[in-house]
């Protein structure tokens, strides 16, 4: 999980978001409790326009960490602040 996270972040901060998603969305799939993992995938997603799985992202991150203000941002960004009930 933590070389997901660095390879994750080095794709993301060479705004190579579909990379990202390919190092991130396998650990993610087997270990989703990562929310860090979860924030990097949505925020991909966000940046490639796939804002419906963005949201899924960020909403689980939201499930590990409930008070991860960067997920609530990218909620906010995509026009889903709200948790579903």
């Amino acid at each position: 999980a933590l070389a997901a996270k660095a390879l994750g972040e080095y794709y993301v901060d060479k705004k190579q978001y579909k990379s990202a998603l390919v190092a991130l969305e396998p650990v993610i799939a087997a270990q989703p409790q990562y929310a860090d993992l979860q924030y990097l995938a949505g925020f991909s997603c966000e940046q490639l326009g796939i804002d419906e799985t963005a949201i899924t992202y960020y909403r689980g991150a939201l499930t590990y960490n409930p008070d991860y203000q960067e997920a609530e941002d990218g909620l906010a960004r995509t026009g889903a602040t709200e948790q579903p009930q």
